[in-house]
């Protein structure tokens, strides 16, 4: 069963991010763009201006905790996984806010119990 939670925990970290990105590309649109046309130009925006490290970190660590919650609920390389999700929050504390950081390290609550019965 621990498996299974920690694996929903990096789901739930992506969903996070996805609401981030969400907020960014959705919120304070100006009134003479449609929507789409809106998101579009803010996210060329965001990923070609300087400091836009933050975005594609972002981006990569929603790939990260969706590959690690697919290695949890199909019980490939538990341990190795656990370990790649501790990296992942301790580099998350130098980058990004405590409270994501934290919630990227959330699966490791679960740690002894992957490793038992791994």
């Amino acid at each position: 069963m621990g498996f299974k939670i920690s694996g929903a925990l990096n789901f739930l970290c992506v969903f996070y991010f996805l609401a981030i990105w969400t907020i960014l590309l959705l919120v304070a649109q100006p009134e003479a763009l449609s929507t789409y046309e809106a998101a579009k130009s803010t996210l060329s925006y965001v990923l070609t201006e300087d400091g836009s490290e933050f975005f594609y970190l972002s981006i990569a660590s929603m790939l990260v905790c969706f590959a690690c919650g697919v290695f949890l609920f199909l019980r490939k390389y538990p341990e190795q996984t656990m370990y790649i999700i501790g990296f992942h929050a301790l580099i998350g504390f130098y980058f990004y806010d405590w409270s994501l950081a934290l919630s990227i390290g959330l699966p490791l609550l679960f740690f002894n119990k992957v490793r038992v019965n791994a």
